[in-house]
């Protein structure tokens, strides 16, 4: 279906009140057209037990053009931790994806 599984903990709406991005505790995201309640685009970061995969966080430009999440990639090394960044364009569904260590 085109629902989540999971409890929704982050939303986010561009300034037009066009597009919704949602972040829920099934390790996806959803960008959904408001006007019509359509699933747009489904992103699903590398999944796996624990921690991997949850979303901590949900953007969309004003314009609605770019939505990004913060997630956890569960990886650790010499006791560093990270986060996967995923920046995505609605339309072409092009998408580029950052790892960021603390």
């Amino acid at each position: 279906t085109g629902h989540h599984t999971g409890i929704i903990r982050r939303i986010s709406a561009d300034a037009q009140g066009k597009y919704l991005v949602t972040g829920a505790e099934d390790k996806s995201a959803r960008v959904w057209d408001i006007e019509t309640g359509k699933l747009i685009r489904v992103l699903r970061p590398p999944i796996d037990r624990g921690n991997e995969g949850n979303i901590y966080a949900v953007a969309i430009s004003p314009d609605g053009k770019l939505f990004v999440t913060v997630g956890d990639d569960d990886r650790r090394t010499a006791n560093l931790g990270s986060v996967f960044v995923k920046l995505v364009d609605v339309r072409t569904r092009e998408q580029a994806q950052f790892q960021i260590m603390f």
